[in-house]
């Protein structure tokens, strides 16, 4: 499959890279950056764990580039990568354990899928995340076929990766062990045997991981035990699980209407788990993509937590493998298929229905990568651009909330900007409504107000439409007004008949 894998790592390549440095970071790749340039690796574990949301792996790995000075775009380079490799490990795993038709279609629905083209670019722990689910996926399929300690340092390095990469990673042990408890419990002894040897060698593995993840746990234990849920949860209907759907599957932003493109790879997946239940392998795949999938909303659903699309991204990767295996069927018998290569089987126009279904949802996935290039990403480094063009000296930035204030922020004064104060240029965050912005607003120079990000302050938007706009960024919800020391005379004019 040298020539597919190939063939794959440039489709997935230049999915992830062809709208590179067009966009700017987000909120919370910016506050990953900034726990990256703590400087030591004590430093950045010490401001991980005063986080404790997340593992600090993805913010030690990035954290030498930051310090050598590197850009955004040339940050993005890491999880690309990871992201790139995920898509070839993944078709791997599948050619082994499913036939190489199914590989194939598997890596090309992966390598254009706009939802991991999304995590593979962000400055997030969500590449580092599926590419160790994929990575264990792979060590766990050479444990049972091999007896070799290298195989056994491969699962726990895949492992650990995982567990530090993110907390939902332990979802991956319920896929990445079900072919081996299937076979362990086999009605052919020799099978029974080397599968149950190859339990124990799993176990081992996963509990030294485990044992190696207990200094973080034992470390964010004190910052999670006083915390209050972040809260947020809807409850789930009919149009959100649609729109889930099409996020995971094909969508450009989440959030997006159920198109066909979702109905589409919907149809497909459904009989995919029909073919996918024959095999112990294909069965793996049904236990990943609802363990992976469901076992994280349900998690966040006890927990009161709002739920996201990046929360699925343990359960993703065996979507387009079911998705594959509707247009390519596993192997009818049981047993490993990594000793023969399975051809697409069915008559020939079988064959050319799966090309066109497959070309179908291809072509549904690059409209929803020109869909999430358009819409899908931010510009807050245009919208700083624009700030620093028209701001004269000592003229005020103000913000509505915290979320704007370190977006724009970050983009005006670099990456120490968590430092800086108002009275340095720093944004000022609005306080008390439009009173509070009448008290930050001088009456002897401009100010330059940026209305975006959440929560919002209804009576500061309220005054929009007497604000002259200056500009606006769809893809980040924002627009920049300039205040004049007459527009601020007007407003207060207007308000005193307000107050008797």
């Amino acid at each position: 499959m040298g020539a597919g894998l190939l063939a794959l790592g440039l489709v997935a390549t230049a999915a992830r890279t062809f709208n590179l440095g067009t966009f700017s970071l987000w909120l919370d790749e910016i506050l990953l950056v900034v726990r990256a340039a703590q400087g030591s690796p004590a430093a950045v574990w010490a401001t991980c764990v005063r986080n404790a949301e997340h593992p600090p792996l993805a913010a030690l790995a990035i954290s030498p580039l930051v310090a050598a000075g590197a850009s955004d775009a040339a940050l993005r380079l890491l999880p690309i990568g990871l992201g790139v490799a995920s898509v070839l490990l993944l078709a791997s795993w599948t050619s082994r354990r499913c036939g190489r038709p199914a590989g194939v279609a598997a890596g090309l629905v992966a390598a254009l899928s706009p939802f991991h083209v999304r995590y593979s670019q962000e400055l997030r722990p969500y590449a580092f995340l599926v590419f160790f689910v994929c990575l264990t996926l792979v060590a766990s399929d050479r444990l049972e076929r091999r007896r070799r300690a290298g195989d056994v340092a491969l699962l726990f390095s895949a492992l650990l990766g995982g567990f530090y990469s993110h907390h939902l990673f332990v979802l991956v042990l319920v896929p990445a062990a079900w072919p081996l408890a299937e076979a362990a419990m086999s009605a052919d002894p020799a099978q029974r045997s080397a599968a149950r040897g190859a339990l124990v060698r799993f176990a081992a593995a996963a509990g030294a991981a485990l044992v190696a993840l207990l200094p973080w746990l034992h470390a964010i234990a004190p910052e999670l035990a006083g915390r209050a849920s972040a809260g947020g949860a809807l409850p789930w209907t009919g149009p959100r699980l649609l729109a889930r759907w099409q996020f995971l599957a094909a969508g450009g932003v989440e959030g997006e209407h159920f198109r066909w493109t979702g109905a589409l790879a919907l149809v497909l997946a459904v009989l995919g788990a029909v073919a996918a239940a024959r095999s112990a392998a294909g069965r793996a795949v049904i236990a990943g993509a609802v363990a992976g999938i469901g076992g994280a909303e349900l998690f966040y659903a006890l927990a009161g937590h709002f739920s996201s699309g990046r929360y699925d991204a343990v359960g993703w990767p065996f979507l387009p493998v079911l998705i594959a295996l509707a247009l390519a069927p596993p192997p009818r018998r049981e047993g490993h298929p990594s000793s023969r290569r399975p051809e697409l089987s069915g008559s020939a126009w079988q064959r050319v229905a799966a090309v066109v279904l497959l070309a179908a949802l291809g072509a549904g996935e690059v409209g929803g990568l020109v869909r999430y290039a358009r819409r899908g990403r931010p510009d807050w480094d245009r919208l700083a651009a624009t700030v620093r063009a028209v701001r004269r000296p000592g003229e005020p930035v103000l913000v509505e909330n915290e979320w704007t204030r370190i977006s724009l922020g970050y983009y005006l004064q670099g990456r120490d900007f968590l430092g800086r104060t108002a009275e340095e240029g720093a944004p000022r965050i609005v306080k008390r409504g439009v009173d509070g912005l009448l008290l930050d607003w001088p009456a002897d120079r401009r100010a330059i107000l940026v209305i975006a990000g959440h929560p919002a302050q209804r009576a500061v938007r309220s005054l929009v439409p007497q604000l002259p706009a200056i500009a606006r960024s769809r893809r980040a919800g924002a627009r920049v007004f300039l205040l004049t020391p007459e527009a601020r005379r007007r407003l207060l004019a207007a308000r005193r008949p307000e107050r008797r």
